[in-house]
């Protein structure tokens, strides 16, 4: 996908279609409304101290239409 352009920073729908498919992979969005509520707020960015990356997590309290936040276990 990434060689034939439909996923990556190539062009504006591919990057699109990049970060919808990395929120519905990683935070287990699955719905439109759960991607255009996300707000800097729900996330947190961290450093690995051992590798220097930076990393982002989710708010597990964040609420989604599958997930309520109520049940802290209850995380992607």
């Amino acid at each position: 996908m990434y060689s034939a352009e439909n996923l990556g920073d190539s062009n504006h729908r591919a990057l699109i279609l990049s970060l919808s498919m990395i929120c519905s992979t990683h935070f287990g969005m699955r719905t439109c409304n759960d991607l255009h509520t996300l707000c800097w707020v729900n996330v947190t960015v961290g450093v690995d101290f051992e590798s220097g990356e930076e990393y982002i997590t989710l708010d597990t309290k964040c609420e989604t239409n599958t997930r309520t936040g109520d049940d802290p276990r209850n995380s992607r």
